[in-house]
């Protein structure tokens, strides 16, 4: 059914939160995403020093994904999560050795994630760097993908987090930009990816996390219930407008624990990522809510205007944070 036909599906979707749920969330909501940050890359970015857009932060956080996780050094890496393609893509910009693996359950968006690619070595599309505070960065600054004819191409499979088809031991690196917070059980999601790195392979998530949240253990309505009520008393609208589990920072780490890995580095970069994009899109939210009533129905944006208000109060007052976390095996 078509969503216009049925105004409630982005509340059923959000409420179950069931795989297709998220999928079908995704398809109807990236557009969001696109009309504030005029790109594909679906993550909140990361907004320090010198950045002054959506898209430079980004690539910003991107780029530091790729410091996290060592990727010079790095031969085949899982992108779990890894949407439209487009953190891949630069990745492979930056490291043109490297084999790159998107794995995504959408298929949709796997789809376009090879178009992308292909559209970029075609018409040689270039990404732009972020500007600092030399002259020469005043003017538009580009990076060209390195790519030749011959070179090989990111790899694409449609597959769920939880049942990774890889053998065992058989990559270096994992990486999940703000998608694991989608993964249910998460738990599972760490074993699977301790049995498919290799000895010594690196693991890195980046994903929004909860201070101090309660855990609650049990598959019982009564505990799903209080769940939910601690949720709603802590995050108000965004326990329903985040499209996302609500991980509490603690638990995470415990469950990494759990899966076998040894933690390594954890950043917490909230600050620097809710903060700066609230303020951007109340600044220019005139100029951005005329775009998305161009395709969505006006309260479609309220909401998102009430969300993002919220979680700059929330990130101010560290309910709410952004964890980068590295664990190796």
């Amino acid at each position: 059914m078509n969503l216009l036909q049925n105004p409630l599906n982005p509340i059923l979707w959000t409420a179950r939160r069931s795989e297709h749920d998220v999928i079908s969330l995704y398809n109807y909501l990236s557009g969001l995403m696109r009309i504030i940050t005029k790109d594909y890359c679906l993550n909140f970015g990361y907004w320090n020093k010198g950045i002054n857009s959506p898209r430079e932060a980004q690539r910003r956080l991107c780029s530091l994904i790729a410091d996290v996780s060592d990727l010079y050094s790095a031969r085949t890496v899982l992108d779990i999560g890894s949407g439209f393609s487009v953190p891949a893509i630069y990745w492979k910009s930056l490291f043109d050795s490297l084999n790159i693996v998107c794995v995504d359950v959408n298929l949709r968006q796997l789809k376009f994630g090879v178009s992308l690619q292909d559209d970029l070595k075609e018409k040689k599309i270039t990404f732009p760097l972020s500007k600092d505070n030399t002259k020469e960065s005043k003017s538009s600054l580009e990076l060209k993908l390195p790519h030749s004819e011959d070179a090989e191409k990111l790899s694409f499979v449609n597959a769920t987090s939880t049942a990774l088809p890889f053998a065992d031991n058989s990559v270096d690196r994992i990486i999940a930009l703000e998608s694991a917070q989608h993964f249910r059980p998460l738990s599972e999601f760490f074993m699977e990816s301790n049995r498919v790195l290799e000895k010594n392979g690196i693991f890195v998530t980046a994903m929004p996390v909860i201070h101090n949240q309660e855990c609650l253990v049990g598959n019982n309505i009564f505990s799903e219930v209080i769940s939910i009520m601690s949720s709603f008393l802590k995050l108000g609208v965004l326990s329903f407008t985040w499209m996302s589990e609500h991980y509490d920072l603690d638990h995470i780490k415990s469950q990494i624990g759990n899966a076998g890995f040894r933690s390594k580095e954890i950043e917490l970069i909230g600050s620097q990522v809710y903060e700066p994009l609230s303020k951007y899109y109340i600044q220019n939210r005139e100029k951005i809510q005329n775009a998305i009533l161009k395709e969505y129905p006006s309260h479609i944006e309220k909401i998102l205007y009430k969300s993002i208000s919220k979680m700059n109060e929330l990130s101010e007052k560290r309910v709410i944070d952004y964890a980068i976390i590295r664990a190796d095996k």
